[in-house]
């Protein structure tokens, strides 16, 4: 599955990284045009990490969160989100 990964930080911002999947042949649209997406290097689901970048302070994020808009097809949602408290 492509993945969308919102990052929200101390002071309420978010950035949404779209990770696109390799079999797809492209990205798909941007959901929310007013939001910023940074579209990053299709991954191959034959590699079992791959790694984002902001340019923020790791110390500012609060939530990473998978899929924030609920439309993946997943069994177990209760894992996509990371909060954490620095």
């Amino acid at each position: 599955m492509p993945i969308d990964l919102q990052l929200t930080f101390k002071d309420g911002s978010t950035e949404l990284h779209y990770i696109p999947l390799n079999l797809m042949y492209g990205n798909k649209p941007a959901e929310n045009k007013g939001q910023q997406r940074i579209v990053y290097e299709e991954w191959k689901w034959t590699h079992p990490t791959y790694t984002v970048e902001t340019k923020r302070k790791l110390s500012e994020l609060t939530i990473a969160e998978i899929d924030p808009t609920k439309r993946m097809a997943d069994v177990d949602k209760s894992n996509n989100i990371l909060q954490l408290k620095w």
